[in-house]
């Protein structure tokens, strides 16, 4: 996991997790562990608001439900302060 700036783009910053495995594929826990640790980053970084994608449900093959209830599942166990969006992508 890295946090990156984000060029010309109209946000504070950019966090980079694998949510997937050398053979390309997301795990349960993989999707955890990704969730807990943006949160977690983005907490340390006195972040307001965070907009996570769903990680693991393109390459890394989990249906996008499936990942949707893992990450809210992951989030509701969390204690921070900021606003979290999950975004599905078409």
């Amino acid at each position: 996991m890295v946090l990156t700036n984000v060029g010309n783009l109209n946000f504070k910053s950019i966090i980079h997790v694998a949510g997937i495995n050398f053979f390309w594929t997301a795990t349960k826990k993989s999707i955890q562990h990704s969730t807990f640790n943006e949160i977690e980053l983005a907490s340390k970084n006195n972040f307001l608001r965070i907009a996570l994608p769903l990680i693991g449900a393109g390459t890394g093959g989990f249906k996008k439900e499936k990942v949707l209830e893992i990450m809210k599942n992951e989030i509701g166990k969390l204690d921070f302060q900021m606003e979290v969006r999950i975004i599905q992508f078409k």
